[in-house]
Formats: structure tokens, C-alpha cells, sequence
């Protein structure tokens, strides 16, 4: 099942972590430990957001969902990922 894990990054005066030095390199780790397909960043409203793509059966969220909460200490959302059928499936072709 393919899921899009939304990581909310707490700023370094929130959270200790994130004003490491070597803080974007431990995050890749991170997502590659937990089996990340791609992953995105994005900031809105002086927050970043992390997304990230993965394919895992749904009894591997909470695993996955832990080792992010232990890492960050935040909470990430796991949202099912929708993916569109191409144009040529819809027409019947």
C-alpha cells in the first residue's frame, strides 16, 4: 500500500535536533531506514513540512510512525496515497 507520510519539522528553537549540524543528513537516514520511495519539502507559514512517499502494509505504520516520532518528536500523519489511472484506461482504449 502505498502511503504519503506528512512530517511536520519542528524549527531548532523548538526542537534541539534540527539545529544540528549535520541534521539533513540524519533526516535522509532516517527516511531511508524506513523504506522512503521520494520524499519532498515544503514550507508554509515559516513551517516545514516533510512528505514522504513509501510502500509498506498497513501493520508497518505505527513501526514507521515510531521511529520518526523518536527521531523529530513530532507526530507524522500517514495519508493513503491516490494514484490516477492514465487517460488511456478511463477511454476504454
Amino acid at each position: 500500500m502505498r502511503l504519503l507520510m506528512k512530517i511536520p519539522v519542528p524549527p531548532p528553537a523548538d526542537n534541539r535536533i534540527g539545529a544540528e549540524p549535520l541534521f539533513k543528513e540524519k533526516l535522509k537516514s532516517l527516511f531511508s531506514a524506513i523504506g522512503a520511495l521520494a520524499g519532498h519539502s515544503n514550507n508554509t507559514g515559516g513551517r516545514r513540512l516533510e512528505y514522504v512517499s513509501e510502500d509498506i502494509r498497513p501493520a508497518q505504520i505505527p513501526a514507521t510512525a515510531q521511529q520518526v516520532f523518536q527521531f523529530l518528536r513530532v507526530k507524522p500523519e500517514s495519508l493513503p496515497e491516490v494514484i490516477p489511472q492514465p487517460p488511456t484506461a478511463r477511454m476504454g482504449y
